[in-house]
């Protein structure tokens, strides 16, 4: 979660029910933001620790594209602006793959995905060297997650 949000080195204390408020033009203005320059978001929590922890600031950049364990920025709908690692992209229904792609994502201490997230829902990716074992483990995870849906999925046919 992030509790302030700094623009160009002017920090802003942003009330929980501001934060939860964030769509619509305020959701595209910080995204605008985050593709014109750099947000900074404190983190709050320890679902992302010991990478990112309690009271970090980290700087948040729109990128042309996203790749599995990056640490991304996310506004879920209804819930705080989040900052979890991408497992990796889906659509949502098979039958129209082309469409409607959606982003899962995880907190390196948590052990259940986020609710998949559509793709506008993303302000952008934490400036933070990511290596290659963080990205197999969250290649690795999206894919045991796509089999657990599978298998529920057959179950209930």
């Amino acid at each position: 979660m992030a509790s302030a949000i700094s623009l160009e080195g002017q920090s802003i204390d942003v009330p929980e029910t501001s934060v939860l408020a964030l769509a619509g033009p305020r959701l595209e203005g910080l995204r605008r933001l985050a593709r014109d320059g750099a947000i900074v978001l404190r983190i709050r929590g320890d679902c992302m620790a010991p990478r990112l922890c309690d009271g970090a600031d980290v700087t948040v950049r729109a990128a042309a594209h996203y790749w599995p364990g990056d640490i991304l920025a996310c506004a879920p709908a209804g819930h705080p602006v989040a900052v979890h690692r991408l497992l990796g992209w889906r659509p949502q229904r098979w039958t129209r793959p082309w469409r409607d792609w959606r982003v899962w994502t995880q907190g390196d201490r948590t052990t259940m995905p986020d609710a998949p997230l559509a793709a506008d829902r993303v302000l952008g990716k934490v400036e933070i060297a990511v290596g290659w074992r963080d990205r197999a483990r969250a290649v690795r995870a999206f894919v045991h997650w796509l089999a657990v849906r599978g298998r529920e999925r057959v179950a209930r046919a």
